[in-house]
């Protein structure tokens, strides 16, 4: 017995070093030598296969998982699954020799340890599968757990059941289609009443089920349902978290863009208003995107029930998030050129025509427009120029106007600038 574990002992050490040299060998390789990392994982593999796994199934099963890990962090998913299959091989057979080799009395304490490494490679399996989109070797990994997860290997109350139902959920979700969205609901509703059985129950956890559902549902089109799971997620975080703190940011989101959408508008502004609200001291790097998403639905919202003081604060605010920023995602830059353009309209009505240019010309330097924004904006400044009397920046424009134009019906442009006259340019771009 003392050999054998020397033996155990000096197989994973000889492992664990050629880990150690692989790691240290990866640090210096790029993003396109993957092939070279690959081929000195895949050696280590070779040498468990032949020198390991006949004389020591544990110790090849763990040294296999090991590098399964090693493939895993570097995001090359098919040998990480590939690796972790071979772990799980190894365990497999395992148990089926100590299975064979004692009484049946004695099964039981026999079979738990391996039971237990099988869950874990199988949900690592899984985790693979669902990056390589191979949703059905995801469920078929999900499901060989859950036919482990059984007494006398794991107490019916383990959390690690209700894991392997949730994830069976996520599977579902991301693969697809009206079917597997209605049965990812039953998964979730049974894997919320699981969660509420448990002796020690975790509320984000359940929280963040409810939210799924909800999603669910409004990605079937039932918004008021979507709601009702929504809000009774952010009754439940609320418990566990306070009135105030960002981890209800997602479902106030979702509320908000909702009701945004039904053209609930006042409600709409409401959960925004709270989503802004929210004490972000825990999450300071919350990203910028999220920001001005909320300020241009805000801005939307308030342009349309004509109430410009605060549509104007909430693209002043937006604007300078977005000029803050020292990368722009394509998102946000759009964004920030709408709402800059939509600044000018406002200081346009207001009067304010050297603030309105140059709110507009910086909409313009921004240089992400899309063409009907594009549009109005040279029409727009054209515009503003006309009316200050300056012939040379109109002609400009004018020339720039039919270069974006060209082949195409100007005549919409001029109707529009026609628009800007008559109606003092009062109408801004639509949040998208």
């Amino acid at each position: 017995m003392i050999s054998t574990a020397r033996s155990s002992n000096d197989h994973m050490t000889t492992v664990s070093a050629m880990l150690r040299d692989a790691v240290y060998k990866a640090k210096s390789l790029g993003p396109d030598d993957i092939d070279t990392y690959v081929a000195t994982y895949e050696a280590i593999v070779t040498h468990i296969e032949q020198q390991i796994r006949n004389s020591d199934s544990t110790c090849a099963a763990t040294a296999f998982e090991h590098v399964a890990d090693a493939f895993a962090s570097k995001q090359v998913w098919k040998h990480a699954r590939d690796t972790y299959s071979q772990a799980l091989q190894v365990i497999n057979a395992g148990a089926e020799a100590s299975s064979s080799s004692v009484a049946a009395s004695n099964e039981s304490a026999i079979q738990q340890k391996p039971a237990c490494g099988a869950f874990t490679v199988l949900q690592k399996i899984a985790n693979a599968c669902m990056h390589l989109k191979d949703y059905d070797g995801a469920w078929k990994a999900h499901q060989e757990c859950l036919d482990i997860v059984k007494p006398p290997s794991f107490p019916i109350s383990d959390s690690r059941i209700v894991t392997v139902i949730g994830n069976m959920g996520h599977v579902l979700y991301a693969k697809g289609g009206a079917a597997a969205m209605g049965t990812a609901i039953t998964i979730y509703n049974q894997c919320l009443r699981l969660q509420r059985s448990l002796s020690s129950r975790d509320l984000l956890a359940e929280a963040n089920t409810m939210s799924k559902i909800g999603c669910i549902f409004r990605l079937g089109g039932r918004l008021d349902t979507a709601i009702e799971w929504y809000e009774g997620a952010i009754e439940v975080r609320t418990e566990v978290l306070g009135d105030y703190h960002v981890g209800l940011s997602s479902d106030l989101l979702a509320i908000g863009n909702i009701l945004y959408r039904q053209r609930e508008l006042d409600s709409a502004l409401a959960a925004f208003s709270e989503y802004l609200s929210l004490d972000r001291s825990s999450s300071p790097d919350s990203e910028a995107c999220f920001f001005v998403h909320v300020l241009d639905k805000m801005g939307a919202i308030c342009v349309q029930l004509e109430d410009e003081t605060n549509a104007r604060a909430c693209y002043e605010d937006l604007v300078s998030i977005a000029r803050a920023e020292v990368v722009h995602s394509k998102s946000l830059a759009m964004a920030f050129a709408r709402s800059l353009y939509n600044l000018a309209v406002i200081h346009n009505a207001e009067g304010h025509i050297s603030k309105a240019i140059a709110s507009v010309e910086e909409s313009i330097q921004v240089g992400i427009l899309e063409s009907s924004l594009a549009s109005r904006c040279l029409a727009l400044i054209k515009f503003l120029y006309l009316k200050k009397g300056d012939e040379e920046k109109v002609q400009m424009y004018q020339r720039m106007i039919s270069d974006l134009l060209v082949g195409g019906d100007e005549s919409s442009e001029y109707r529009h600038t026609k628009r800007c006259k008559k109606n003092n340019n009062n109408h801004g771009a639509a949040a998208a």
